[in-house]
């Protein structure tokens, strides 16, 4: 039984011991891991559409295998023309868990559009649209997270200059400054010790 994921899982043993796949497919070491099922997977065996059109066990091993073969060869990406605007690899950086995990964020726009829409419904949306970009299924990650964070991100302001106000001797500094990213917050903080230095100066 494998504990490390949030939902129960289970390393099934292939009849076939892996020998019929090739190397660089994951059934190639002759197991599997698979999540146990749920009332999800269990609507899904029951769905008359899925059993008329003869596709109701591919759909249900979509559900419960637990795929780990995601391999990006980047951390992190600004992404456009699509209604996701950042994709980072959330396990690459220092401290976190072996587990691959990804962090996506949506567009402005879209986010403003479907803030009140129901759970499943954006979760879906920006899983195909992450799959996507990266040219893999995500839909059955052993675990997806929603969260609406209203007011993480701002619109790019036309002028970010230095908030200084020399006679109270107050400053201010931070991405919202500029524009909601990590980015934003070092050049805020740059940009005002640079403009405190020709004060003092």
């Amino acid at each position: 039984m494998a504990n490390e994921n949030k939902f129960p899982t289970e390393i099934v043993e292939l009849p076939s011991k892996g020998y019929f796949y090739p190397k660089e497919n994951p059934l190639s070491t002759g197991k599997v891991e698979i999540k146990y099922m749920t009332a999800k997977e269990e609507d899904i065996l029951t769905s008359v559409n899925l059993i008329e059109q003869g596709i109701v066990l591919d759909v249900l091993l979509k559900e419960l295998i637990v795929d780990k073969d995601i391999d990006l060869d980047w951390d992190a990406a600004l992404v456009s023309e699509t209604d996701v605007s950042w994709i980072s690899v959330n396990s690459s950086k220092p401290g976190r868990k072996d587990n691959y995990s990804l962090l996506v964020h949506s567009t402005n726009t879209w986010a403003e559009n479907h803030l009140n829409d129901e759970n499943h419904k954006v979760i879906t949306h920006l899983s195909n649209e992450t799959s996507n970009i990266i040219n893999r299924d995500i839909s059955n990650a052993v675990h997806i997270d929603l969260h609406r964070w209203r007011y993480a991100n701002i619109a790019k302001l036309e002028k970010s200059e230095p908030l200084i106000d020399a006679k109270n001797k107050m400053a201010a500094c931070g991405d919202w400054c500029i524009k909601g990213r990590v980015e934003a917050a070092f050049r805020s903080g740059f940009d005002l010790a640079n403009g405190m230095r020709h004060l003092i100066n």
